[in-house]
């Protein structure tokens, strides 16, 4: 864990100045810089590799004493639910979002692809599914709730505005269908799209 720390500059036998940390002692008069009783249990020794030797923690000198460490953030945990603005929201697909680095796939849904389209009305689906998603995080602040990842690392989540489900809207619309596993189940999709001769790896 990656902690904060501040410079503190030692006045007698108990006192310190607090430096900030991005100054040294030469940019704060003494004067001016805050004085800390530092107790007993955070005196601690402290090796000064320019010196190659370790220095007392209770000799008068300036010494660098590390606070209380500030946790780093940390991704969402699954199961969490964090509102966002919609304005942070990249829109991949029709079912896929990105906030930052963190692609999001909308959970139980699929919609047309727009990227590797397997016909053209299948494109043109795509664009409008992709479309009414973006209308519909329009319409106020997006709350997510994450369960869990794909085999892509994709977050797999389902995403409201307010009490609107975004994924049941899309698939009670039109725009996007049920997703279920399997090859079956992804040919039947696909031919929705593409018509009864579609097939997979074509």
């Amino acid at each position: 864990m990656i902690g904060s720390f501040a410079i503190f500059h030692q006045l007698n036998e108990r006192q310190f100045a607090v430096l900030p940390a991005q100054k040294t002692v030469l940019d704060v008069p003494l004067r001016d810089m805050p004085v800390l009783k530092v107790p007993e249990e955070m005196e601690m020794r402290v090796t000064s590799k320019s010196q190659g030797a370790a220095m007392d923690a209770r000799a008068p000198s300036s010494r660098m004493l590390f606070a209380n460490p500030m946790p780093m953030a940390e991704a969402p945990s699954s199961k969490t639910s964090v509102p966002s603005a919609a304005s942070n929201i990249v829109i991949i697909d029709g079912d896929t979002i990105a906030i930052g680095r963190e692609r999001i796939r909308i959970l139980s849904i699929d919609t047309p692809e727009t990227f590797h389209s397997r016909c053209e009305n299948e494109l043109v689906l795509g664009l409008k599914a992709k479309q009414r998603l973006r209308e519909l995080l329009n319409r106020g602040e997006v709350r997510i709730e994450r369960d869990g990842e794909d085999r892509y690392r994709r977050t797999l989540a389902k995403v409201f505005v307010g009490d609107i489900d975004i994924g049941e809207t899309l698939v009670r619309e039109g725009f996007a269908q049920r997703y279920k596993p399997g090859s079956a189940a992804k040919l039947q999709r696909l031919q929705t799209w593409c018509g009864p001769d579609a097939r997979l790896n074509g």
